[in-house]
């Protein structure tokens, strides 16, 4: 049957919580500059990133765990553990490539607050799949977050319309219907299916033998997939180079040429100096995602996906500091997501 939020909610939970937010939003400005600077292959700091926060994570499960093979053996033969696994990670990996795309459309400011919309989808899905329900004072405070994203889209759309260049005023003509402003459609997209990924995300750290062992699993998959997907595109422009070339042109110069692009440490050693941010957006994302797994068992999905959207105020911080984005007009909307936040934390 569903369950009524109690009267005081667990304070360690909501530290986790408002920690992990903190740690997203600044992951989101480390991982723009990822995405500026891998324009060739995201999908390789991607599988990098998520990488090393697998091992990481799967590394502490096996030292800190007693019977640790025991455990993961039977985790992994736990129905709900694979269910959720398969969900969430497929989700994952859709959601982490959709960000990259919608990262490089349009500007920080202007697309991750859209994903503020994740707590109201989550209000179904935390209901069908967990048996999750809110009191009014949660409910009012999940529409208030979600309410403060919208007047930021909004806030965002009349900002690029009045300060855009004319390759900006193209892309946002495609989005001119529904008023988003470039990469907000995605973003939005993300947030639906993260309403989705988060019940089962409870459910898969319910099941599992430790947070860490979840945790590990779903970034493996993530940077498995991503590391696949980057070896299908070098594959298929290899290919691409080589009937572009003629018979005679087969030479030492032209054969290094083409296969340095699919060479995954040749790519790493040339793109050196962009690994600073990726490793950077590797240890905040960790930080994001261990909190997140913490803050899961003491808290609902609802409120989780909520006060993490708190940290949208640093987002826009963030923004204006490291890539000079306009604010100003976004600062009361964000201001009415914290409200929300407010609300929640106070039920």
């Amino acid at each position: 049957p569903p369950c009524q939020i109690m009267g005081n909610v667990n304070s360690v939970g909501l530290s986790f919580a408002f920690a992990s937010s903190a740690a997203d939003a600044c992951h989101e400005a480390a991982q723009k500059v990822v995405v500026s600077s891998y324009t060739t292959h995201p999908d390789l700091s991607l599988a990098i990133k998520s990488g090393i926060i697998a091992i990481t994570f799967l590394a502490s499960y096996f030292k800190q765990e007693v019977d640790a093979w025991k455990k993961f053996v039977a985790t992994f033969r736990n129905r709900d553990f694979l269910l959720a696994w398969v969900v969430s990670g497929a989700i994952n990996v859709s959601a982490n490539l959709m960000m990259i795309v919608g990262m490089k459309r349009g500007q920080i400011s202007d697309t991750v607050p859209f994903l503020s919309l994740s707590p109201i989808f989550l209000l179904g899905s935390g209901y069908i799949f967990l048996g999750e329900s809110m009191d009014r004072r949660g409910m009012l405070g999940v529409a208030t977050v979600a309410l403060g994203g919208l007047w930021l889209s909004r806030a965002s759309v009349k900002t690029n319309k009045e300060g855009s260049t004319s390759e900006v005023k193209v892309r946002q003509s495609l989005t001119s219907a529904l008023r988003l402003p470039p990469g907000a459609d995605l973003y939005t997209l993300v947030a639906l299916i993260h309403s989705i990924s988060s019940a089962f995300d409870k459910r898969g750290v319910r099941a599992a033998a430790a947070p860490m062992l979840y945790g590990g699993t779903i970034s493996s998959t993530v940077s498995l997939c991503s590391l696949l997907k980057f070896l299908w595109l070098s594959s298929k422009k290899k290919k691409k180079l080589n009937e572009e070339q003629s018979p005679v042109a087969h030479d030492a110069t032209n054969f290094k040429a083409a296969y340095r692009l699919p060479g995954i440490f040749c790519r790493v050693v040339e793109t050196m100096p962009s690994l600073a941010p990726t490793l950077s957006a590797c240890v905040l994302k960790m930080i994001a995602y261990w909190c997140q797994l913490k803050a899961n068992k003491h808290i609902y999905s609802a409120q989780l996906s909520a006060i993490r959207k708190s940290g949208m105020l640093l987002v826009l911080l963030l923004g204006r500091v490291m890539f000079n984005e306009e604010v100003a007009s976004k600062l009361l909307p964000v201001s009415t997501m914290l409200a929300g936040v407010g609300l929640l934390a106070a039920i």
